[in-house]
């Protein structure tokens, strides 16, 4: 295809989602839900096609494509050019961005039918992934934030969309608060590799931010060892700041307290925030500027070992939750946890393996998990569910189905994926202990997660009925049923596209020409290596093992789990209290914070600025108008007299 006409494609792609919202923002009030819906999903189906068309004449293409359409100079020798970036990677998330956001949008037009704020819903949910888009095909460091940054903001309104309940309004500014400081770290992190050598073009004089440019820059770093040592010092100082940055937006350890915590919005914004965008880009960030974040093979040490904490403390916590929406928000984060333990240890392809894999079955179990709370009266609460595959068969069938990939069913694409991660966390080249160490979190991780998402469906779908006896439910509609079960399906089998077979492992063959420079190259794939071998056996020995526990609690034996917690009150307690998290957070931060504005508010606003600044000049006014009062009487002889006085001192002074 030639470079003209995948330049108007490329450009459609973001510009038709955000012609949906700017019509549904500007007309949506005026139309009906079926007019809504209809603009909502024609102009993601449209960018989704779009995308098919060029990642199709592309094809496999060793080259990037880079598409620019105008320059954005922002000063200060700074030539940032507004384009796009057209590689492997890039195609491969727009069409996972379209096409999931397609089927979320088909899927809230049949949830949303009799919601009379759906114009204003839709209208976000076309905003966000326009959002997404630009942040993906953005290229370079400074479009990519303000992508990152219009998807916060959608984020938080679609967070904290019904705004008349305080839990949204709580769960929006805690992801608010949290962005801020994470945002504020990661344009630190952007200024500091802006004014580096590393930005410096051929001339000495320009700065370019591109990806593309930078990792050339990185890899004609001098030979000189001084040198070459300072560049890398302020790279990792960057480097420090931008991952501060994705620590805040994909919800890991310590920062992992808001995911939970944005389910009160309608589900779709679940599969938003937890699977295609919001949490999502930080994962696809590292991706992009693997190079500079290679250039401190220790701070991906600590990211890795950031990502196995994350899973495990999520996993566990996922554990004793009772509400649907938060268990699979925790269950996020412990998978989002596991593609950081990918990305730390240089097995970048295996982590957007992961990555893609998990936005597929998350979605349909987000989705099938949104039928259930419709058909059971708004219920989240699953100890008031049970026995719903009577009334509720093709959910409870789809709901398994997502649950065995979810948990790690042999050969389905949540193995296949996870699998290639904890791989090449323990037998990569160049792999040091500690990263070994994140490996074995995630393997851990693994073992909670068979037992959390068994839990969810025994308690939901199997045994006896424990909600109102007057509640009937009901499944889902057909239409709300044709989202989830596309992606389920296709999480049956799209894991064979990263089958560790070196003739047919698609996915590492497509993104080979993007992580070219990363350790990941060091490894060829010739049939199933015992390495394989080795974590296939532990992966699924695990699986039987935690499926076999979770079985004879919740579903053969049915034990009272109520026996359970007390034998284990201690550590079912700190499971519950999420580690003491929130409350570290509370403690730490939000009480001297409160207690450290009131005391401004008090002794500064109050004290200072009210009653001194502001009162004070007036009742400084006040009495020096008393004084000029006495002088200004109203009376024409007071006048004269001062009059006669200024006279006689004119002459006296002239007099000497």
């Amino acid at each position: 295809m030639p470079t003209g006409e995948i330049k108007i494609l490329i450009l459609l792609i973001p510009l038709l989602p955000l012609l949906g919202f700017a019509t549904l923002g500007l007309a949506g009030r005026r139309l009906g839900h079926r007019s809504i819906a209809s603009v909502a999903i024609s102009t993601v189906a449209l960018s989704f096609v779009l995308s098919l068309i060029i990642i199709l004449s592309v094809g496999v293409n060793d080259e990037l494509i880079r598409v620019i359409f105008l320059k954005w100079t922002t000063g200060a020798g700074i030539s940032v050019p507004l384009g796009f970036q057209i590689d492997s990677l890039s195609l491969a998330m727009i069409v996972a961005v379209t096409f999931i956001s397609f089927l979320t949008n088909i899927w809230t037009a049949s949830y949303m039918r009799d919601d009379p704020s759906a114009s204003r819903y839709f209208a976000w949910l076309n905003l966000l992934t326009a959002s997404m888009l630009l942040l993906v095909l953005a290229e370079n460091y400074l479009l990519f934030f303000l992508g990152w940054e219009a998807v916060a903001i959608c984020t938080w309104m679609l967070i904290g969309f019904r705004f008349h309940r305080k839990k949204s309004i709580d769960g929006a500014r805690k992801f608010f608060t949290i962005g801020i400081v994470g945002d504020t770290s990661f344009l630190l992190g952007i200024i500091l590799l802006a004014i580096s050598p590393l930005a410096i073009e051929s001339n000495g004089i320009s700065r370019s931010l591109g990806f593309d440019f930078i990792a050339e820059n990185i890899h004609a770093l001098p030979l000189n060892a001084s040198q070459s040592a300072e560049l890398t010092y302020l790279a990792t100082a960057a480097s420090i700041f931008l991952l501060i940055g994705i620590v805040a937006r994909s919800g890991l350890l310590p920062l992992s307290i808001w995911p939970a915590d944005s389910t009160q919005g309608p589900a779709a914004t679940d599969v938003m925030v937890q699977s295609i965008a919001t949490m999502a880009s930080g994962v696809y960030f590292i991706a992009r500027a693997h190079t500079l974040f290679m250039l401190s093979p220790q701070l991906l040490t600590v990211l890795a070992i950031l990502g196995g904490l994350t899973a495990v403390y999520a996993a566990t916590v996922a554990m004793v939750k009772n509400d649907i929406r938060r268990i699979l928000a925790y269950s996020s984060i412990s998978q989002y946890g596991l593609m950081f333990v990918g990305l730390g240890v240089g097995a970048f392809s295996a982590a957007i393996f992961h990555f893609l894999m998990h936005a597929i079955y998350k979605s349909s179990l987000i989705l099938a998990a949104g039928s259930v709370i419709s058909g059971t009266n708004i219920e989240r609460d699953i100890r008031k569910l049970g026995g719903l595959r009577q009334w509720m068969p093709s959910t409870a069938h789809l709901f398994l189905i997502a649950t065995a990939v979810l948990a790690g069913f042999p050969l389905l694409s949540g193995f296949l994926s996870s699998n290639a991660i904890l791989h090449d966390s323990l037998f990569l080249y160049a792999i040091s202990g500690w990263n070994r160490f994140a490996g074995v979190l995630g393997y851990i991780a693994v073992f909670f997660t068979v037992i959390y998402s068994w839990r969810l469906y025994y308690r939901i779908f199997e045994g006896e009925y424990k909600g109102a006896s007057d509640l009937q439910p009901m499944e889902a509609s057909r239409l709300m049923n044709i989202a989830p079960w596309v992606l389920v399906i296709m999480s049956l089998f799209a894991g064979f596209i990263g089958l560790p077979i070196s003739s047919i492992n698609g996915i590492f063959y497509y993104l080979e020409n993007v992580f070219s420079d990363s350790i990941i190259s060091a490894r060829e794939f010739s049939g199933l290596s015992p390495g394989y071998s080795l974590a296939w056996i532990v992966y699924g020995g695990i699986f039987i093992f935690a499926l076999r526990i979770v079985r004879s609690i919740y579903l053969l034996q049915n034990q009272d789990t109520q026996k359970i917690k007390v034998r284990s009150a201690s550590v079912y307690r700190v499971f519950w209290d999420e580690y003491g998290l929130e409350k570290f957070f509370r403690a730490v931060f939000v009480k001297p914070g409160t207690w450290f504005t009131g005391l401004l508010w008090r002794a500064f606003d109050e004290a200072f600025i009210d009653r001194g600044v502001v009162e004070g000049a007036g009742r400084t006014v006040e009495k020096m108008s008393f004084i000029t009062a006495l002088f200004q009487n109203g009376y024409v002889r007071t006048y004269a007299a001062y009059f006669l006085l200024g006279i006689i001192l004119l002459v006296w002074l002239a007099s000497l």
